[in-house]
């Protein structure tokens, strides 16, 4: 699909030119704007994992009439909301990895110009808050929040002021996002600042277990070979006459067949 190819390579060209002194600043606001929404997130997962309950029936305990804490359905619903804070960050985050597999067969849609990519952050992170009279009276910061429906509240608050726009505005102005969203339906991009964000807010994992391991696995075949005769690690710079010569001896003295 050369010519596809060659109109991804042009607006890849584009992207990479100097930005201009307004759309600097229009970054600029837009960070400040990513970290008021990772607090509000943020807090989002901390109240949910402190207050986070599941109710088991067991017989002979009484239910409390009343609780609390907040239901895992609670939770989910928030966490899904396409206009709440995390589904927000979500969606600019998976549109950023999205556009690095944009597919050549998309033909009805385009991916962005700088000012569009601007403009649909804009839209649905809002501009930034800041500057103004410190959101509601008596509200210092979103950490000072303990309830989880007033943190909602504060939630909706911080979508008017900043002015941000419902998804479904957005992307009916921004068809590209509408592809960033299907891309990342099947890429399944994963943000570990955002879903593990009270982990990152304490300093980060103090340990990470994984697989596959991140050091290319190495074998050395003399050592192995000395468990049946010594040789291969007291010979100093054997010939290669010698070591063909000692290979078939050692696997007979292991009891194995050499490798063809």
């Amino acid at each position: 699909m050369p010519e596809q190819v060659a109109a991804l390579k042009a607006w890849r060209s584009q992207t990479k030119r100097k930005l201009t002194k307004t759309q600097v600043d229009t970054l600029m606001g837009l960070t400040q704007r990513v970290e008021q929404l990772w607090d509000l997130a943020l807090r989002r997962l901390q109240i949910a994992e402190q207050e986070s309950s599941r109710s088991l029936h067991l017989w002979g305990r009484e239910e409390p009439a009343e609780s609390s804490a907040v239901t895992r359905e609670q939770i989910e619903e928030a966490l899904a909301d396409p206009d709440g804070a995390y589904r927000r960050l979500r969606r600019v985050m998976d549109a950023w990895c999205a556009l690095w597999f944009w597919p050549l067969t998309e033909t009805q849609v385009e991916p962005p110009s700088i000012d569009e990519w601007l403009d649909g952050l804009t839209m649905l992170l809002g501009r930034d808050t800041s500057n103004r009279a410190k959101t509601r009276a008596g509200q210092q910061t979103f950490q000072d929040l303990t309830d989880w429906f007033q943190l909602g509240d504060a939630e909706d608050d911080d979508r008017i002021y900043s002015g941000s726009k419902r998804a479904h505005e957005v992307l009916e102005a921004h068809p590209w996002l509408v592809v960033c969203e299907q891309i990342a339906s099947q890429q399944g991009f994963f943000h570990w600042e955002l879903d593990f964000a009270t982990v990152f807010a304490q300093g980060g994992f103090d340990l990470q277990v994984g697989n596959p391991p991140w050091v290319r696995p190495d074998v050395d075949s003399d050592a192995l070979l000395a468990e049946g005769d010594p040789w291969w690690q007291l010979a100093e710079k054997p010939s290669e006459a010698a070591r063909n010569d000692m290979t078939a001896t050692t696997w007979r003295c292991l009891g194995l067949k050499p490798w063809c």
